[in-house]
């Protein structure tokens, strides 16, 4: 494809508006990785000429026996996504730079809508420099970050992998997402992955922050209500309270499972709440409670729960299945690439699966759900050490789960009549050597008359190539069965 076909497949508007405005390094590849665009940033960057770079393929075939010693071939891995990416969402990764950036961003059909349809066009950006940084430098100043990366930096790339898909369920999840992040009303996350669901109400609650006030951790207290009990409680009740002179208005309070609090302790956190009303509250249940027969715990979940986030589980996305995994791992890959200080032994950037591998996590049932996912993912690829994910490196509860051995394999089309003959003939020269040549005795271990053991060897032309025993007065011509 040359570089003026490439150029008219592109969307000039946002061409100009998101490459011509920015002084970072940015390059557009193709739906095939092919690079179409430059700006003149990466030219100074990369040292290479724009003509050079429009055309270069950057897709993993062509990567796959090039030198990082030619400039070319350098510069088509560092502009190359990652295998794994379904090209759905902005991606973050380490560059080969110090210290630097590799930023992926979907050119889809309205910049804005996640659920929108993809053109397969892929912005890139390379930044000499570390995530937080690049995030409080570029926010409020670069027409590139605002509104793109404003609106996907903190939600689509940080720990909430679980936002990845297309399915109708994860659409409404990343919907109420963001209207939890930009409201100021209290908030329940609904869902069966209790360390998923603590995570995305801290997300919430660090969005709120905005980006020109720096999010502080210790701003938000976190309650684990199964462990509560009346002493406990009042002692959690002066550590908001001092929480709360420290954070004002920005000091918010996490109730970790609040559908286990014991009910003896429902209308005492339900005075508290009232009686601290700019404190911003954060719930997490498995599932709404009931509240028709409890007036306390009704006025205790109305408080908490003026916007609900509900997290569906694998079983009502399967097909985002694909797409969750994905995810995880670029997730996992860059938080393991960033507690290594050697550089040379960052992960790899790829999970090749094997089709036994996938067969067993979808058929497998996920009643642990995210956090059962994200263990099973993580057991996996610390097995393989390397090597392609296969069946052998998941866990055993994985391997021996009900719903993936006791599947019935896919009904293929066989010649039945072939097969039965093929076992018949097994079956019969079996027995004809348990019976050491003994035709008559064979016939007999096989409840069949002589007649037709003799007429079935004759079939197959090997009557002569099997030794007799049999006494000498039977003979061995064919015969006509008896009629029973």
């Amino acid at each position: 494809m040359g570089a003026e076909d490439s150029q008219k497949s592109v969307p000039r508007r946002q061409i100009a508006r998101l490459i011509g405005s920015s002084l970072l390094p940015v390059a557009v590849l193709s739906e095939d990785d092919v690079v179409v665009f430059v700006n003149e940033a990466l030219e100074k960057l990369l040292a290479i000429d724009a003509d050079r770079l429009i055309g270069l393929d950057c897709s993993f075939r062509a990567r796959a026996d090039v030198s990082k010693d030619n400039a070319i071939d350098a510069a088509s891995i560092r502009l190359a996504p990652s295998t794994t990416w379904n090209k759905l969402q902005i991606v973050v990764e380490s560059d080969t730079e110090p210290d630097g950036l590799r930023l992926f961003i979907p050119l889809d059909a309205s910049m804005a809508d996640p659920s929108s349809a993809n053109t397969g066009q892929v912005l890139v950006l390379l930044v000499p420099e570390s995530k937080p940084h690049f995030f409080s430098r570029h926010s409020e100043t670069s027409s590139l970050v605002d509104p793109l990366l404003h609106r996907w930096f903190r939600s689509e790339t940080d720990e909430n992998w679980y936002l990845a898909g297309t399915s109708l369920k994860t659409i409404l999840l990343r919907s109420q997402f963001e209207i939890a992040r930009h409201a100021t009303g209290s908030v329940a996350v609904i869902g069966n992955a209790p360390r998923h669901r603590n995570e995305l109400a801290i997300a919430i609650h660090r969005s709120r922050f905005g980006a020109k006030t720096k999010y502080q951790p210790n701003s938000m207290v976190t309650i684990d209500c199964h462990l509560m009990d009346s002493p406990l409680l009042d002692s959690m009740f002066e550590v908001i309270e001092e929480v709360e002179k420290s954070y004002g208005s920005k000091s918010a309070l996490l109730l970790s499972g609040l559908d286990l609090l014991p009910k003896d302790l429902i209308t005492a956190l339900d005075r508290f709440l009232a009686e601290h009303t700019k404190l911003s509250l954060f719930a997490t249940v498995a599932k709404e409670p009931n509240v028709d027969s409890d007036a306390s715990l009704s006025r205790l979940w109305l408080r908490v729960s003026a916007i609900k986030v509900s997290i569906p589980s694998i079983r009502e996305r399967l097909e985002d299945l694909d797409a969750l995994m994905v995810a995880w791992f670029q997730d996992w890959h860059q938080k393991r690439s960033a507690e290594l200080r050697d550089t040379s032994k960052r992960q790899p950037t790829q999970m090749p699966m094997t089709a036994a591998f996938k067969d067993a996590i979808f058929a497998f049932p996920w009643y642990g759900d995210l956090d059962e996912l994200a263990t099973t993912l993580e057991h996996a690829i610390r097995q393989a050490d390397g090597k392609d994910l296969d069946f052998v490196h998941l866990p055993s509860s994985v391997r021996t789960a009900a719903s993936y051995v006791e599947r019935s394999p896919e009904l293929e089309p066989i010649d039945l009549d072939a097969t039965l003959e093929s076992i018949e003939r097994k079956l019969t020269l079996e027995a004809i050597e348990r019976c050491k040549g003994n035709r008559s005795a064979a016939a007999k271990l096989l409840n069949v008359s002589r007649a037709r053991l003799m007429r079935r060897l004759q079939q197959w032309g090997i009557a002569a190539a099997v030794p007799d025993s049999s006494d000498s007065e039977e003979s061995d011509s064919p015969m006509f069965e008896e009629i029973e």
